[in-house]
């Protein structure tokens, strides 16, 4: 590469004045929109850290663990669980979104998160992938209750 091909690149770089199509604008407010399927953390977006409380306190008192191994399984079945129904959350958006085109977005609106999910998948693999995130958070979920449940039955019996 010549020396100037570099200042070429940087001149380029340093005098953009960002998108001017509405298209481009749109796909440009879009770009740190995450689907949150894969997050860290466990309320993302517009959900509600009530209501994941909520559920969680509601599985918990169900699933009753009895150690501090148990508890850990059954934050493994919450985690699971939420993160799942993110994901059926997602799959209504994608269904229900309409043109990339729409303005006026809020990230309350089902929507927001399922057009996030579309320009990730751009190459076509849109439901495929989503499909394989619930399929994911799903055996995560069964493993963990399989667990809980054999640990128990082996406690039980001794």
């Amino acid at each position: 590469m010549k020396k100037n091909d570099s200042d070429v690149g940087t001149k380029k770089r340093g005098s953009s004045t960002g998108p001017r199509t509405e298209g481009g604008k749109m796909r440009s407010r879009m770009n740190a929109l995450k689907h949150g399927l894969t997050s860290k953390s466990l309320v993302v977006g517009a959900e509600d850290p009530r209501q994941f409380r909520k559920f969680s306190r509601r599985l918990m008192k169900e699933l009753q663990p009895r150690d501090p191994i148990e508890h850990e399984i059954a934050v493994e079945i919450v985690m699971s669980a939420w993160r799942r129904r993110r994901a059926y959350q997602v799959e209504g958006g994608v269904f229900s979104a309409e043109a990339p085109g729409e303005l006026g977005i809020v990230p309350s609106d089902p929507r927001y998160q399922g057009l996030a999910f579309m320009r990730l998948g751009n190459d076509g693999d849109t439901i495929a992938r989503l499909l394989r995130y619930e399929a994911a958070h799903r055996r995560s979920f069964y493993s963990a209750m399989k667990y809980l449940e054999r640990r128990r039955r082996k406690a039980d019996e001794s």
